[in-house]
């Protein structure tokens, strides 16, 4: 029992280590990096699933999720980094954020980008910045 209660891969270190230093908690990435990385983070870390096309995945995960952290809605689900380490084809990340917002993050040889806070549209077509500049 205590090797699985121990149990903490080098890829879920890596994304609490990018929790602690650069103060993030939510992120998207690839289905299998997300149920992976949310379930064994010490830091609960959560990592929602991307789908095809660079879009929130309604298959297999709670819709509601995607927008609140609760169940009473009282507070919002917002996203700081994406993981891409098993992503295929970043260049749906440059399409939707402008590059110059996002950086790029590598820990323990696993790369993520850092973005200003946002948040999933309510169609689950995409997703939307907070705040473009920090004059906004």
């Amino acid at each position: 029992i205590s090797k699985i209660y121990n149990y903490y891969p080098t890829c879920v270190s890596a994304v609490d280590k990018l929790s602690k230093q650069y103060n993030v908690k939510n992120g998207i990435g690839n289905y299998w990096d997300a149920r992976f990385l949310t379930l064994f983070s010490k830091e609960k870390v959560i990592v929602n699933a991307l789908g095809h096309g660079f879009n929130p995945s309604k298959f297999a995960n709670n819709t509601h999720s995607f927008y609140f952290q609760n169940y009473n809605d009282s507070s919002k689900m917002i996203y700081n980094f994406i993981v891409i380490q098993n992503l295929n084809d970043t260049t749906s990340i440059y399409n939707t954020f402008d590059k110059n917002l996002i950086k790029k993050v590598e820990i323990d040889g696993f790369k993520f980008y850092l973005l200003p806070d946002f948040i999933v549209n309510k169609d689950y077509t995409g997703f939307e910045l907070l705040k473009k500049s920090n004059n906004e």
